[in-house]
């Protein structure tokens, strides 16, 4: 091979690299969640109706679909809503008469998980606690971390 014959093969190989890693680059991450994306949400008793007000309050730049088969992706979760005991709610107003910032609340968890329909992969996940009627506060918590998650923040 001459010396100009290598220089070319060399370029070329070069070329090659640099065009493939440019490729590379311009496709979505498989764990990414692309805005317009078409989400189908499952019934988390009842508080998908909550996570579809969050994601319009939050303008999550998702499209939310009644049919499974014309989502990209699914999101699925739970929500356990906790009431406090009547004994409990006995010794709060009794350590309430001792320290008045003392209260017993109702405690609400949620979890979330977003599917990529086509891989089955798991592509983001979130939980969230609080106190009281948080169903709201839970809603849009998700769907602010969904709104990251699709921005890549």
């Amino acid at each position: 091979m001459t010396r100009r014959n290598r220089r070319i093969h060399f370029l070329a190989i070069g070329m090659i690299s640099v065009l493939m890693a440019t490729a590379a680059k311009a496709q979505p991450k498989p764990t990414a969640i692309p805005a317009g994306s078409k989400v189908f949400l499952n019934s988390m008793d009842g508080f998908e109706t909550w996570l579809v007000a969050g994601f319009a309050k939050k303008k999550v730049p998702l499209v939310i679909v009644a049919e499974k088969d014309r989502a990209d992706f699914e999101i699925s979760g739970t929500i356990q809503i906790s009431e406090p005991s009547k004994w409990e709610k006995i010794a709060a107003i009794a350590a309430r008469v001792a320290d008045e910032h003392t209260y017993v609340s109702t405690q609400v968890d949620v979890a979330i998980r977003v599917t990529n329909r086509l891989t089955g992969e798991i592509v983001y996940g979130y939980a969230w606690h609080g106190m009281r009627r948080a169903q709201q506060s839970a809603a849009e918590a998700c769907a602010k971390h969904i709104k990251k998650k699709i921005e890549g923040k």
